[in-house]
């Protein structure tokens, strides 16, 4: 009886200490959602996004996204989901904010596109030069782009979970939401500018010391893009050398724009 009475008060203490340990939950994150230690690789584009849209539709605090990709023609049909399901977000009351490539604001489709989530509410900035990829939900969910395997296919990714890597991916978020511009205010930014954003970026690569060979795959640029833009810029200007658009750039005060 003794040694019963000793077990029963063993577990009774136990069962005490079982409020401490899920307060901790939210911390320590002991659940994992899908397996692995804090970080999944997603290895095709169609797993990233069976991660993503659910998440990002159940997500009632925040849905901070970076796309830093060169804006292209798209499937209006899934432009159109994606902006509902964003502004069904906002209705939810969660802060939507997305941080886009400056170029965008020179693609029609893209533009329009933007213009439509910024109605709905999604507070949108943009930047001029390179940054990376990811979408923040709730605090709790990171998505990234695959920097680890090698050989894999185009826009895979990770999913990571644990929440030190997803709190500091919010801080760089941050940190690049503060020096983006905001979207209304792009048009009265570059009126009557003699540079396009593009052209723009190319010369902050060339500024920062990179070759035109260097400069496209940062920007996600073909060389011949590159080279092309800085012929189209020298005709603007009217000079006949790299040198010379250089000389005028490190002058010029649209070096300040995105």
């Amino acid at each position: 009886m003794t040694a019963a009475l000793a077990d029963l008060a063993a577990t009774v203490d136990r069962i005490g200490q079982i409020p401490t340990v899920e307060a901790l939950a939210a911390d320590y994150d002991p659940h994992r959602w899908y397996g692995g230690p804090g970080s999944e690789y997603l290895g095709t584009p169609g797993l990233m996004n069976s991660r993503i849209l659910p998440l990002t539709d159940a997500a009632a605090v925040e849905v901070y996204s970076s796309q830093p990709g060169e804006p292209a023609d798209r499937d209006p049909e899934i432009l159109r989901a994606g902006a509902e399901r964003t502004a069904a977000a906002c209705r939810r009351g969660a802060r939507v904010r997305s941080l886009y490539n400056a170029r965008a604001h020179e693609h029609p489709q893209t533009r329009e596109h933007i213009d439509g989530l910024v109605q709905a509410g999604v507070d949108v900035r943009v930047l001029g030069g390179p940054f990376p990829r990811l979408v923040l939900l709730d605090r709790q969910h990171l998505f990234i782009d695959n920097l680890v395997v090698e050989g894999a296919a185009e826009h895979s990714g990770w999913h990571v979970s644990d929440r030190a890597a997803v709190m500091w991916a919010r801080l760089v978020f941050e940190l690049m939401w503060d020096r983006a511009i905001p979207w209304q205010a792009l048009d009265r930014a570059t009126d009557g500018a003699v540079t396009t954003a593009r052209q723009r970026a190319i010369l902050h690569e060339l500024e920062a010391g990179y070759s035109q060979q260097q400069a496209g795959p940062r920007l996600g640029l073909a060389e011949r893009t590159v080279t092309k833009e800085l012929a189209a810029l020298r005709d603007r200007l009217g000079v006949r050398t790299l040198y010379q658009v250089m000389a005028w750039w490190g002058r010029s005060l649209e070096r300040a724009l995105p």
